[in-house]
């Protein structure tokens, strides 16, 4: 898998980073004076809690206060001399800030996320580089940024331009190694540079702000520029810890069909892959796929309120009517339930008939299309993987063409099902 061969390259290069610094300081010396002590204890602590405590974006983890502080302490001018560290001094100390609080969560239990601080690492190696090997006039952007005749805010912008680069690597190094090839990787970052918004631009400022500030403030600039970020962090992990409540909620109203009988086995699971599987073939945007995710996990969730189970829970077997009751059903229970209205429309037009938006112009979201496709082939197999049943669950679709179903999304079924798609596959659900 992709995914499999990325992951150690981006471990393999925080490895790499981390021991050429050792050996570049070793060979070098230090220039650690006294008056950078008390900023390298501060900038090493801030570096170890934000790896501790960490947060996340949808499925994505983030350590902004790592990351941040990691970004400070490479620009900032430390000492009497008002200079920065030598690039191999901050990687080490950065290396040995996040190591530490990898291993504070491996002994606590939490989850150790390697990749994510070898991400982490790479993308402050490469502002380093970029600050120090870049020149404006003769002169590193390190010291131009400094230097009387340069523009204060022309200094600062240098200073947000690079540390914006390295945080756009280490999250295209995050998305690199949890890539799916049916998602084009430049969509994928693309929607993982918009997903990051507001943090990542907090991220991206508050280095640059922690050097600007170092001049007059001193090691003091570290607390009072990050103070803000850390208070932002925990909204951000109130607001994580309602998803995962949500998530919770989604994956045991999904389970009560199978729990009751009133479908087979796996089925909300197997629909929810396949749409999903259906939508990246139409390249539609994941946080879209998610919310299909979710429509699909609980399209038949009102098929309990049935006193008399369908056979096999087939609701494609049955008359127009049953179906729109039981998705009618399906979404009074989740407003009941707190789910998202969307999720609720959605499940209430896939039992709408394409003929429909065809023929009267009405509007089926592509969401309601697609899961209508996907749940009629789920049901036609069974979950079987026997080519046979396959092919015939497609011929009958097929026969629906244009009238049932749309056209466009039967296309991204047969497309979608070269190759059975993996359950557990999406973003809810056992792992």
């Amino acid at each position: 898998m992709m995914t499999a061969r990325l992951r150690p390259v981006v471990v393999g290069a925080a490895c790499a980073l981390t021991v050429v610094a050792w050996v570049l300081w070793w060979r070098n010396g230090s220039r650690i004076v006294v008056e950078d002590t008390t900023y390298l204890l501060l900038a090493f602590t801030a570096v170890t809690v934000g790896e501790v405590w960490r947060t996340s974006l949808s499925t994505r983890p983030v350590a902004p206060l790592s990351t941040a502080a990691a970004i400070g302490l490479a620009l900032a001018p430390i000492g009497a001399d008002q200079r920065p560290l030598r690039a191999a001094q901050v990687l080490v100390v950065v290396a040995a800030a996040m190591a530490l609080g990898t291993i504070f969560r491996t002994v606590t239990g939490l989850d150790v996320g390697v990749v994510d601080t070898a991400a982490r690492l790479v993308g402050v190696g490469v502002t380093i580089a970029l600050t120090r090997v870049l020149t404006v006039g003769g002169l590193p952007l390190l010291t131009w940024w400094q230097a009387p005749g340069t523009p204060r805010w022309l200094g600062a912008l240098a200073l947000v331009g690079a540390a914006a680069v390295g945080v756009f690597v280490e999250l295209a190094a995050w998305t690199a190694t949890s890539w799916d090839r049916r998602i084009p990787i430049r969509r994928l970052v693309e929607e993982d540079v918009l997903q990051a918004g507001g943090l990542g631009s907090a991220m991206t400022h508050a280095g640059p702000l922690v050097a600007l500030a170092t001049p007059v403030a001193g090691p003091a600039a570290l607390p009072i520029v990050l103070f803000p970020l850390a208070v932002s962090m925990i909204a951000l992990r109130r607001k994580a810890a309602t998803e995962a409540t949500y998530r919770e909620t989604v994956i045991a109203l999904s389970r009560l069909t199978d729990d009751t009988g009133h479908t087979c086995p796996g089925h909300a699971r197997r629909v929810a892959d396949l749409a999903m599987t259906i939508a990246r073939v139409l390249e539609q945007p994941e946080r879209d796929v998610a919310r299909l995710e979710e429509a699909a996990l609980l399209h038949d969730v009102g098929q309990v309120t049935l006193p008399i189970p369908i056979p096999g829970g087939a609701t494609v077997l049955v008359d127009p009517d049953s179906q729109r009751r039981i998705a009618a059903d399906s979404v009074r229970i989740l407003h009941q339930a707190g789910v998202s209205e969307p999720v609720g429309r959605t499940i209430e037009a896939s039992v709408q008939p394409f003929r429909v938006m065809r023929e009267l112009g009405e509007t089926i979201p592509l969401a309601a299309r697609i899961l209508k496709v996907a749940n009629a082939y789920d049901d036609l197999t069974g979950g079987a993987t026997a080519s046979g049943r396959r092919a015939d669950a497609l011929e009958r679709i097929n026969l629906g063409l244009g009238y049932e179903y749309d056209p466009v999304c039967v296309g991204a079924l047969a497309e979608a099902t070269k190759t059975p798609p993996t359950s557990g596959g999406g973003r809810l659900g056992d792992r």
